[in-house]
């Protein structure tokens, strides 16, 4: 009876949900729940996660302000002053623990989990709230107009947003915070989108013709090409030799 056991808990708990111990054992979710509950445990073993390096975590570091775009879509902040985030692909995160260390972890979904700790001060300091989830979250105001602001909004593209084939770049936001300042941001870029609304929130599409539909993307996919989800990146660099081509053939035709 392994899950009675309190090593076996927290060493799980770094790699699995509650849900996925209780298949390995075989047993109801509820159980483990118990004994998680019992031993007072909180999902990670603190002590075993290395300390995030926070001198980098200024909005100075263009890393730091592509962290905060996967924060506020795909991110949360714990109680306990973690701060976590879940991504289909491990470049990107790799990228970030090189710079401000930190754990990733491989979860059987086929997912990774990308966690800080003691970054608490940094967090609150930008305006964030420990607990809140990320619909309620608000940009820090820090960010508009900043220089790297590009690379938080990409970070936020990563994490809740969509490239097409033909270029289009797609948000997708329950938070009407988020929807409002990622409005404002194509706005003071003078980029043209529809708004529309979904089950869950709202998506938000960039809209015209080719040119216009690309604009949004080759602002936010110059630069800091480690800093991207390589399909996104690819496609990105497709569509701007598209682009060439067709000012090309534009100009020949002159």
């Amino acid at each position: 009876m392994m899950y009675k056991d309190k090593k076996w808990l927290q060493e799980n708990l770094l790699k699995y949900n509650q849900q996925e111990m209780a298949n390995i054992c075989g047993i109801h979710v509820g159980t483990i729940e118990t004994y998680v509950k019992k031993y007072n445990l909180k999902g990670y073993k603190l002590e075993t996660l290395e300390k995030a390096n926070t001198a980098d975590m200024t909005i100075n570091s263009p890393q730091f302000c592509y962290l905060l775009g996967l924060f506020v879509t795909d991110g949360n902040f714990s109680l306990d002053g973690r701060v976590s985030i879940q991504q289909n692909h491990k470049h990107p995160l790799e990228v970030l623990q090189k710079t401000f260390g930190g754990n990733i972890y491989h979860r059987k979904n086929s997912t990774y989990v990308y966690v800080l700790t003691q970054v608490t001060d940094i967090f609150t300091k930008l305006g964030f709230t420990q607990g809140e989830k990320t619909f309620t979250v608000e940009t820090p105001s820090e960010l508009v107009g900043h220089k790297y602001e590009y690379l938080y909004v990409r970070g936020m593209v990563d994490g809740d947003g969509t490239i097409s084939l033909a270029g289009k770049t797609r948000f997708f936001t329950a938070s009407e915070k988020l929807k409002k300042y990622y409005q404002d941001f194509l706005d003071r870029n003078n980029i043209s989108y529809g708004t529309y609304p979904q089950s869950c929130g709202h998506s938000i599409e960039c809209t015209g013709g080719f040119i216009e539909k690309t604009h949004l993307g080759i602002i936010l996919y110059q630069g800091y090409e480690d800093l991207v989800l390589p399909h996104k990146r690819e496609r990105m660099v497709k569509i701007i030799d598209d682009i060439v081509r067709t000012y090309e053939m534009i100009n020949h035709k002159k």
